[in-house]
């Protein structure tokens, strides 16, 4: 649903049908798992921003208590974040997440969640929001309901000024450069043999996407095959339906991360309080102003002049071949 049109919730009584793991079929469980293990950093973020976010009048008699409170989200906290995101006033009523709340919990008990059941959630939320009315998409897998939740947070997250990095890239990291690792992402896809420079080393990711074909054991003709595909996809495209039965295919991608091991050393200033302190009643040497005069001037001439930015392409060369090799 667009943002904007109100959700009106019926009071009466609450049915939520959740994703049940055990009755799926294979394909569409791991799809969903890979999808929840893609945006990872992702639903960390939104787990650690929301957690021990709310007012809280509990007291801690130890450190233990206080770090497994550290480390779970509240119902209050989760409506917070849905709140944030126009979810619980404009497509789902707060009676159905207290309800998924329970659901996913172990024992349905009431208590706060752990981040592992966090993203539990997350995905029981996208399945009954989109499957479940007013939306009544029972067409879609999980994977999908769970990839138009996260496109939904990433909209409202836009229409408040937010960022909106980890939606558009779930790898994003604080460490290196990211159009260098674009490129060398881009570089690895053409030639995976492909020498990185160091500080860059490649891993290996499964993906997953739906293809919509039947399957060669169907005896129909060529031209049966191509026309019932064509119907198919005219189907999705005035529609947004399939009637063709998906099939999974996983794919391996080799991917390029930043490492930890050799960063760049930057002599960091000593903080306020480690700065040592100067004495006023120090003598200062007595200098020539004509020889100031030109040090200033010469100084501001070299804070004038403009520094030169490297390429992408030349600092990727450069970190290919270091100087002290």
């Amino acid at each position: 649903m667009e943002l904007g049109n109100k959700f009106q919730e019926n009071f009466k009584g609450v049915e939520v049908n959740i994703f049940d793991y055990e009755a799926e079929e294979e394909r569409d469980v791991n799809a969903v798992k890979m999808t929840s293990k893609k945006y990872t950093k992702l639903f960390k973020y939104l787990f650690s921003k929301y957690a021990n976010s709310g007012y809280s009048v509990q007291a801690f008699s130890n450190f233990e208590e206080l770090n497994k409170k550290l480390q779970t989200i509240t119902i209050a906290e989760i409506m917070k974040m849905l709140r944030d995101h126009h979810v619980t006033n404009r497509i789902i009523g707060k009676s159905k997440v207290s309800e998924i709340v329970r659901r996913v919990q172990p024992n349905s008990t009431p208590l706060p969640l752990s981040y592992p059941v966090f993203v539990e959630f997350f995905i029981q939320l996208a399945y009954v929001i989109y499957t479940g009315p007013p939306n009544n998409l029972i067409h879609l897998t999980p994977a999908d309901t769970l990839l138009k939740l996260i496109v939904f947070f990433e909209e409202s997250a836009r229409s408040r000024g937010q960022s909106t990095l980890l939606y558009e890239d779930p790898d994003a990291s604080a460490l290196g450069d990211r159009k260098v690792i674009e490129e060398l992402n881009r570089r690895i896809k053409v030639n995976p043999s492909y020498s990185l420079p160091e500080g860059y080393n490649k891993i290996v990711e499964k993906d997953f996407h739906y293809e919509y074909s039947l399957p060669q054991y169907y005896d129909i003709s060529e031209a049966q095959r191509v026309s019932t595909i064509l119907l198919d996809e005219l189907c999705n495209k005035i529609f947004e339906f399939h009637f063709i039965e998906p099939m999974v295919k996983c794919k391996e991608t080799i991917k390029v991360r930043p490492t930890f091991k050799k960063q760049l050393k930057v002599k960091r200033e000593p903080m306020q309080y480690m700065k040592s302190i100067k004495k006023n009643n120090q003598l200062k040497p007595i200098t020539d102003p004509r020889v100031s005069s030109k040090q200033s001037s010469r100084s501001t001439l070299d804070s004038n002049e403009q520094t030169v930015e490297l390429s992408t392409s030349l600092k990727i060369e450069v970190g290919r071949y270091p100087f002290d090799k």
